[in-house]
C-alpha cells in the first residue's frame, strides 16, 4: 500500500484526539503558576495574565505594531486549525465512516485507522 495513505489515515484517525490534547495542555500551560527566582529577569506570575497585564506584575508591555497586510496571513498560519489530511482523502474517509461515532480515545482512533486501511485494501485487489 502506499505510504501516504497510511499518514492520512493515521492523521484523520489521530489528529482530532491529538489537536484536542494540545489545545488542552495550552490551556494548563498559560494559566500554571511560576514564582519568581532571584536570577530570573522575567516576573513570576501566570504565563496568560503576564502577557495580558504586564502592570499589575511591574513589567513592561512587549508588544508592538505590526504591519497590517500581514495581518491576515499570520492569521491564516496561525489561528485557522490545521488541515490534517489531504481534501481527497477526507472526504472518501468521511464517507467511508458515516456510521461511525468520532473517536475520543486511542483505543477507537485506532480500530477507525484499521476500518479504514481495510476498505482501501479491498479497493486496491
Amino acid at each position: 500500500m502506499i505510504s501516504y495513505v497510511h499518514r492520512d489515515a493515521v492523521r484523520y484517525c489521530f489528529g482530532p484526539l491529538i489537536q484536542a490534547e494540545l489545545k488542552e495542555f495550552t490551556k494548563w500551560w498559560n494559566n500554571h503558576s511560576m514564582r519568581e527566582s532571584k536570577f530570573a529577569t522575567a516576573p513570576g506570575g501566570t504565563p496568560e495574565l503576564l502577557y495580558h497585564m504586564p502592570h499589575i506584575f511591574e513589567s513592561q508591555d512587549y508588544l508592538c505594531d505590526i504591519v497590517v497586510n500581514l495581518l491576515g496571513q499570520i492569521e491564516i498560519d496561525v489561528c485557522e486549525e490545521p488541515q490534517l489530511c489531504s481534501p481527497i482523502f477526507k472526504n472518501f474517509a468521511d464517507a467511508v465512516t458515516r456510521d461511525f461515532a468520532a473517536p475520543t480515545n486511542a483505543a477507537q482512533a485506532s480500530h477507525l485507522y484499521f476500518y479504514i486501511v481495510e476498505v482501501i485494501e479491498k479497493f486496491n485487489v
